[in-house]
């Protein structure tokens, strides 16, 4: 996070590893899209002097050579929102992405070799003025390559981030109905703004995913009802009902039958 006000990074480099040649590539959210500087190496009035800058919503790539400086639009941008720059510099020229497309060119050759100034990100060094432009929003995934990237890989570096083009490992292709629009990127640095879900198998269809049950469980088995005992039979084996031609009932040989 940049205040805008005096925050800023400076890392010690080399001319070394980009003195013909590189790429820087940043993802950046602007609380403020007025004016800012998102990364810059060296002096502005120095010869190999390069910087990333926010003007009036608008981005732009700088680049001094022995014959003054090179300004290349770099695309433009809203405020509050997550975006990736990306720019290329060598023998093929100076190159701007936004987002993965191509945004600006020019055919400038120079390179950094006469620039020994460490990189700083969020400011840049002003020479006898001292750091100033301070940017105000917040930098994710910052990268430094030592060697200007294709058209492909660029759009690759967009796609599937810095790890993503160092390991050659793609993420899975999903969607979702989830509504990304909702979360608030002050907050949220752009490895938040990818969908996430499980793909449906191919075996189920959609239709069978309406239709099924709010339970999954398995019913219960039915228990079986006890059996009932048979009947014991009569103690009295040679009692007998008769009924007679009146109507009545008699019993032989005892009172009662027993069971």
């Amino acid at each position: 996070m940049f205040d805008g006000v005096n925050d800023y990074i400076l890392i010690p480099s080399e001319p070394g590893p980009m003195a013909h040649g590189g790429t820087l590539t940043v993802w950046f959210c602007a609380f403020a899209a007025g004016s800012g500087v998102l990364a810059a190496r060296g002096a502005t009035e120095d010869t190999g002097h390069f910087a990333l800058i926010i003007n009036d919503s608008r981005l732009q790539a700088v680049i001094r050579g022995p014959d003054g400086s090179h300004v290349i639009e770099a695309g433009a941008f809203g405020a509050n929102e997550w975006n990736q720059s990306t720019v290329t510099w060598g023998a093929g020229g100076m190159k701007a992405y936004l987002n993965g497309e191509l945004a600006g060119f020019d055919e400038i050759t120079g390179d950094l070799v006469d620039n020994e100034a460490p990189w700083t990100f969020g400011a840049v060094d002003s020479g006898d003025s001292g750091v100033g432009s301070f940017f105000h929003g917040e930098l994710d995934d910052i990268a430094l390559y030592a060697q200007p990237l294709s058209d492909t890989e660029v759009r690759n570096l967009c796609r599937f981030g810095v790890e993503g083009l160092m390991t050659g490992e793609s993420p899975a292709d999903v969607d979702s109905g989830l509504d990304f629009s909702t979360i608030p990127v002050a907050e949220s640095g752009p490895e938040n703004l990818g969908t996430l879900d499980t793909p449906i198998p191919e075996t189920v269809s959609e239709e069978d995913l309406v239709s099924l049950p709010e339970s999954t469980q398995e019913p219960e088995p039915e228990i079986a009802p006890e059996a009932t005992p048979e009947s014991a039979p009569p103690e009295n084996t040679n009692q007998a009902i008769s009924i007679g031609e009146d109507g009545g009932v008699s019993i032989d040989g005892g009172d009662k039958l027993q069971w």
